[in-house]
């Protein structure tokens, strides 16, 4: 019996002290969410000075935009060449389409407004039997917070566990304090 109790007096102190990932960081101070720096950088692998355009074989086709990374909503630009010139040029996000011409050596140019939701997403340009395409992530908002999900039950989980070791500790008491009869073997 007394293993019992002893084993008993070991997991409510357990299930007492340990605390939940949630409890062991504390509050945050007011305001946006600590930023975490992305593992790998946005933009191209290398710097490039702005004076330098972007290499593209001419009459090879390409399709580029200036940020990989808009903000939502922000407007950005793509712009490719290759298309046979003065074609029309198709060019889709996210369910929308904006057509332009290309130029005398088939090169094109737009202005696109980037989603408002976080993600990724692909931009398609489309000029006759040429389709090309590139992929845009849109960040989520600085400042914007993630949901709390669950539940804070911690207390009353505790709670429960102190109340089931007291009632083992009683149990225990009352059955120590019962005189113990003897029946004679008659």
């Amino acid at each position: 019996m007394r293993r019992w109790l002893a084993v008993v007096m070991v997991l409510v102190a357990v299930f007492v002290a340990a605390a939940p990932a949630s409890a062991q960081y504390g509050p945050f101070p007011p305001g946006p969410p600590p930023s975490i720096p992305p593992v790998i950088p946005p933009g191209p692998p290398f710097p490039v000075p702005p004076s330098i355009p972007p290499v593209t074989q001419p009459g090879r086709p390409s399709f580029i935009t200036s940020t990989p990374t808009p903000a939502p909503g922000s407007t950005f630009t793509v712009s490719g060449q290759g298309c046979v010139p003065f074609a029309t040029v198709d060019i889709r996000l996210n369910g929308t389409t904006v057509t332009v011409t290309a130029d005398s050596s088939g090169a094109f140019s737009s202005q696109l407004t980037a989603p408002t939701r976080p993600g990724r997403y692909v931009v398609t340009a489309t000029c006759g039997t040429l389709v090309q395409s590139l992929e845009i992530t849109v960040p989520a908002a600085a400042g914007v917070a993630l949901p709390t999900t669950g539940s804070d039950a911690l207390g009353a989980v505790q709670l429960a566990i102190v109340l089931m070791a007291a009632g083992g500790i009683a149990l225990v008491g009352v059955r120590q304090r019962r005189p113990v009869r003897v029946r004679s073997g008659r």
